[in-house]
């Protein structure tokens, strides 16, 4: 069990860095710095998911059916074993 909350909070760290590099810390105490940090955070959420989108619609447009499928079942069991661990 200790193996899986390891895991899970390393795995957490990973992916929230990857999508978030503009963390708030004590020293930018400025409202205009933790703005434009949360700006530069959703534009790159943003950009991520457009380059997924057009991803699996070329995957799409060029009948690659049984990858998109198999990416997608990727995609839901990591997010379903990510709340399993998160539940315990």
């Amino acid at each position: 069990m200790w193996l899986l909350c390891a895991f899970q909070s390393r795995l957490c760290l990973i992916c929230s860095s990857i999508y978030t590099p503009f963390e708030h810390d004590g020293k930018t105490t400025g409202v205009g710095d933790r703005l434009l940090q949360s700006l530069g955070n959703a534009l790159i959420l943003l950009a991520a998911v457009v380059v997924m989108t057009i991803f699996l619609i070329i995957l799409y447009k060029y009948r690659c059916y049984k990858v998109t499928a198999t990416l997608l079942r990727l995609i839901f069991r990591f997010c379903l074993f990510l709340n399993i661990i998160k539940s315990k």
